[in-house]
């Protein structure tokens, strides 16, 4: 019986210990690999394509940081395809993905969602990945399919 105690004990201390070192080491926002979408227009990696994402609370001013939770804009340039889709996703913590469908305005493709709250004072790194519309099916529904193109952004919700 002991001994089980003592597994218990020692999984429990695991635990801990890793989750206080997971909620305390914060990614360095400057290492994102690329470009921030949040701070500037970002190109994809043929250069065809650019996304920025915004929080409507800035009043579209590019370059604020995004405070979650948000309402937030993203836009986009040189895609010609009938629809378009983004798909969001958290990279330095599992946030689930959820798709963003974007309307064409004035030259450009524009989304808007809300982005969800993480952990206080930690920095958050989000991917959007775009889908295109390719065939329409025998039910009348839209294949989409992904281009190969990434872009990240950060978000941090404050204490």
């Amino acid at each position: 019986m002991t001994h089980y105690i003592r597994l218990a004990f020692i999984g429990l201390l695991i635990l801990a210990i890793g989750l206080w070192v997971g909620l305390n080491t914060k990614p360095n926002l400057d290492e994102i690999p690329g470009c921030d979408a949040s701070f500037q227009w970002c190109l994809s990696q043929d250069q065809s394509t650019q996304l920025q994402v915004i929080g409507a609370a800035q009043g579209s001013i590019l370059g604020q940081p995004i405070v979650t939770p948000a309402l937030i804009h993203i836009n986009a340039k040189g895609i010609t395809s009938d629809r378009l889709v983004g798909r969001i996703s958290g990279v330095n913590m599992y946030m689930g993905q959820f798709d963003v469908a974007f309307k064409r305005h004035n030259g450009q493709w524009q989304g808007l969602t809300s982005l969800p709250s993480c952990i206080n004072n930690h920095p958050m790194v989000w991917k959007v990945e775009l889908l295109v519309a390719s065939n329409q099916t025998s039910n009348n529904t839209v294949e989409l399919t992904p281009t190969n193109m990434h872009f990240l952004f950060s978000s941090h919700q404050p204490n």
